[in-house]
């Protein structure tokens, strides 16, 4: 026991030195070289961007002014950063049966990523490498696509800019409570299938062809994506080991999303967001297909300009199984629904920030004694050069058949160093 206080004790001291030592946080690295820009250009708190930064992504890594001029000359360190990152995590499951209780605790090297040919190029063009490399996991693609845009309509109610990506993306681009959380525990209707589906939203990388426009003035971004969907595993269809099964679904049953962001006042915005798709199901035996809607919107007003952030979410899910008698407990099979609604205070600009959040999710209307719910506290501590602690605490309560519930616990503690 006496152990354990000196290390929370140690931990504490020098927590407290790196943060009574840190300065300005750092932009992604290259940006901030090629602009000369610090991270409150484009972030509120890394990696949660403010308008500008979602405008800079929105526009090809650039100012959007910048659309249409010659890039400056080619230079390799504003094309290139690279992040490592560890992770310690603590986790308790606790159910009424005690047998199945269990307590454990880790320290592990998370990931090294590096961001190759990432930035923008030309006059109208832009390119975006993420690859990452996990203990234990193959070389992973996160992202790899080539961007380009164009403005029209200069000076009318229409001006902006028509944007188009194509190859490997994250399933959406969203704003405020959407795609950038403070924390690394993300709400549960990101992180949890729904009762027969391997859909989980925030894990597919997948391959596709976006197309959409930005209409500048009005702050409102609608774009379109044709993707080559997931395989039974749930993992995305990009290519190699990883194209899609020619089962039913066959290789031509493509999926479709649609994402509508519309900005309401400065760093106030909505999001909307409807993906459609198809898989294999279950993963492994006779197979049948299942065809999901996800319909989600997410929403944040600044409650105090650059000092408190109200956030939320709602999602809807419909899963369909084309015969749900192939598969064991297919008539479970049905709708979803979840949201999430929590505030973020930057207490002090580019080094501390603190977020808490509630959530619910229920994974399938045809099944009583499943809803989840939790509550997450997060603290986003900035260093120096580019160092960074995100550390999250989550309690998650899950009902269970015979009335009781299972509850875990976890504390998750990720130091990010990018350069």
């Amino acid at each position: 026991m006496k152990k354990c206080k000196k290390m929370t004790i140690g931990i504490i001291i020098f927590l407290g030195v790196m943060f009574a030592m840190a300065r300005e946080s750092q932009a992604m690295p290259n940006f901030a070289r090629k602009y000369g820009a610090d991270c409150r250009m484009c972030h509120t708190a890394v990696p949660m961007l403010n308008r500008f930064g979602y405008e800079f992504r929105a526009a090809g890594y650039r100012d959007p002014a910048d659309i249409g001029k010659e890039d400056k000359g080619f230079d390799l360190g504003n094309f290139f950063a690279a992040r490592i990152q560890e992770q310690f995590d603590y986790k308790k499951h606790t159910e009424p049966t005690t047998s199945n209780n269990s307590t454990n605790s880790q320290l592990t090297f998370k990931e090294f990523t590096m961001y190759p040919l990432t930035g923008s190029w030309g006059k109208y063009f832009s390119s975006l490498s993420e690859l990452s490399v996990m203990p234990g996991n193959d070389f992973e693609v996160e992202n790899a696509y080539v961007k380009g845009v164009y403005p029209v309509a200069k000076g009318s109610w229409a001006e902006g800019w028509f944007q188009g990506r194509i190859g490997v993306m994250h399933l959406w681009e969203g704003f405020g409570g959407a795609d950038r959380p403070l924390g690394n525990l993300r709400p549960l209707f990101q992180t949890t299938a729904a009762t027969g589906s391997p859909l989980v939203l925030w894990s597919p990388d997948e391959e596709g062809v976006e197309g959409g426009y930005y209409f500048y003035k009005t702050g409102t971004n609608i774009t379109g994506v044709v993707w080559n969907g997931l395989r039974a595993d749930g993992t995305a269809a990009k290519g190699g080991s990883l194209t899609k099964e020619s089962t039913s679904p066959t290789k031509n049953d493509k999926d479709f999303q649609m994402v509508v962001n519309q900005f309401v006042h400065g760093d106030d915005s909505v999001s909307l967001f409807y993906y459609h798709g198809y898989v294999p199901f279950p993963a492994t035996g006779t197979q049948t297909k299942d065809s999901y809607d996800r319909l989600a919107a997410y929403g944040n007003v600044y409650l105090i300009p650059d000092k408190v952030n109200a956030i939320g979410g709602y999602e809807y899910g419909h899963d369909a199984l084309a015969n749900a008698s192939l598969v064991t407990g297919g008539s479970t099979v049905g709708n979803s629904n979840g949201f999430f609604a929590g505030a973020q205070y930057f207490a002090i600009p580019e080094k501390l920030a603190l977020a808490l959040r509630y959530d619910q999710f229920d994974p399938s209307n045809k099944v009583g004694h499943n809803g989840m719910n939790s509550i997450t506290a997060s603290a986003n501590i900035f260093f120096t050069h580019g160092l960074q602690l995100v550390t999250d605490y989550q309690h998650v309560n899950t009902d269970i058949t015979d009335g009781g519930k299972k509850t875990d616990d976890e504390v998750q503690a990720r130091l990010i160093f990018i350069w």
